[in-house]
């Protein structure tokens, strides 16, 4: 059995814009930044309205660059449309990345890659 990895969280809310992203992803690459201890992300999307087409390129490019230490990205989000686009974004980052409704779940699922029961 693998050890869980230790999960990193993202908060994001409102209006998405690439700027609004790059100072909330700021803190979350200098926590992953100088260690090679693998990591899974959990992005609470919950309080998100709407985000713009930049800031989605920004984050699939951000999580490309973040493959070798990120190993998981679980989306936590209630907008049953943003499934598709978290699968779009999952096959063009090539990052094992799924959407979850409950941040239980998600965290679970982000640690040892297995749903809670």
């Amino acid at each position: 059995m693998t050890a869980p990895l230790r999960v990193v969280k993202l908060t994001l809310d409102a209006h998405l814009s690439r700027h609004a992203l790059e100072g909330a992803l700021a803190p979350v690459t200098r926590e992953l930044e100088g260690t090679a201890k693998p990591a899974a992300l959990v992005v609470d999307c919950l309080a998100m309205q709407s985000y713009d087409s930049d800031a989605r390129t920004r984050f699939v490019e951000w999580n490309a660059g973040q493959r070798a230490v990120v190993k998981r990205v679980a989306i936590v989000t209630d907008k049953t449309a943003w499934r598709m686009v978290i699968a779009t974004m999952a096959l063009i980052s090539k990052q094992e990345m799924r959407p979850f409704t409950s941040k239980n779940d998600a965290e679970q699922w982000a640690q040892t890659g297995q749903d809670s029961a």
